[in-house]
C-alpha cells in the first residue's frame, strides 16, 4: 500500500494550471520517447501478440 510520501500531489498534474506546464511536457515528452523506441525496432513489429490469430 502507497504511503502518504508516495503519492502524488495532484495538483501538479492538473494540466489548466499553467505552472505545470514543463512538467507536464517532459513526461509526454518522455512517454513518447519510449514509444518511438519500441516502433523502431523491427523485432517488435513481428513479435506474436496475446491474440494469436491477429
Amino acid at each position: 500500500m502507497a504511503t502518504v510520501e508516495q503519492v502524488p500531489d495532484r495538483a501538479q498534474w492538473d494540466a489548466t494550471n499553467y505552472s505545470n506546464k514543463d512538467r507536464l511536457l517532459r513526461v509526454v515528452r518522455e512517454e513518447a520517447r519510449r514509444v518511438m523506441e519500441l516502433a523502431e525496432r523491427p523485432e517488435h513489429w513481428e513479435a506474436p501478440t496475446a491474440c494469436g490469430h491477429w
